[in-house]
This record gives structure tokens, C-alpha cells and sequence, in this order.
């Protein structure tokens, strides 16, 4: 369930977008970690009209509205900062980021096993 005003943008009649976001801290001030941001891409504030025509516009612009579900991340310090610190909505698992030449990733759910793959 969304906060109130928000609202979810309909790609197509019975679907939604979702945004899967891959970090890797190498240098910050709460120690190397990695992280994902999982979110569901909402309508841009005060919209009206069509979902598709939104969408498209968005695209164009290469610009949505999302709000943010979950932050997994990878190290105790970073999962405390963000909950105290900021009241995101973090939890710590194993994640893998590899950016190179190919970008892989992959986060692991509760029993150690991949949850998420790229």
C-alpha cells in the first residue's frame, strides 16, 4: 500500500514498473558497502490524464517518480545509518556488485540464496 497521495503508473492496463537500482560505496563515510534501491515508479505529482501518455513523456525525458520499497545493503553500519540516521528502509543481506564491462549483481534473499539477479 502506498502513502497517500501517491499512486502507482500503469505501463498497460493490470501492470506496473518496477526500479531496481545497483550501488557499490567504494569510498563513503560509513565504510565500503554495496546496495540496491527496489522501487515501484509512481505518477509525478499533481499528473492527470493518461498513464500511457505519462509514460511515454517520461521516457522521452528519461525522468520518472518512484518511491523507494526497500534498501537492502551489505554491512551492519551502513543498515543503522540509513534506519536511525534517515528512517530508510533498510536491511542488510549479501549483495554482489560487479561494474566493468558488464554490470552483474545479484542479492540474496533470507535463506542465502539468490533472490535477485542481474
Amino acid at each position: 500500500m502506498l502513502p497517500t497521495p501517491l499512486e502507482l503508473l500503469r505501463a498497460f492496463p493490470g501492470f506496473r514498473l518496477v526500479a531496481l537500482t545497483f550501488f557499490s560505496y567504494a569510498v563513503c563515510d560509513n565504510d565500503p558497502y554495496d546496495g540496491v534501491s527496489i522501487s515501484v515508479v509512481i505518477r509525478r505529482p499533481g499528473a492527470r490524464g493518461s498513464h500511457a501518455l505519462e509514460l511515454l513523456d517520461a521516457m522521452r525525458r528519461r525522468n520518472f517518480h518512484a518511491h523507494v520499497l526497500a534498501l537492502p545493503v551489505t554491512t551492519e553500519i551502513a543498515r543503522v545509518r540509513g534506519v536511525y540516521g534517515y528512517q530508510l528502509p533498510k536491511w542488510r543481506t549479501q549483495i554482489d556488485v560487479r561494474i566493468g564491462a558488464d554490470v552483474r549483481a545479484h542479492v540474496a534473499g533470507p535463506s542465502g540464496a539468490p533472490d535477485l539477479s542481474r
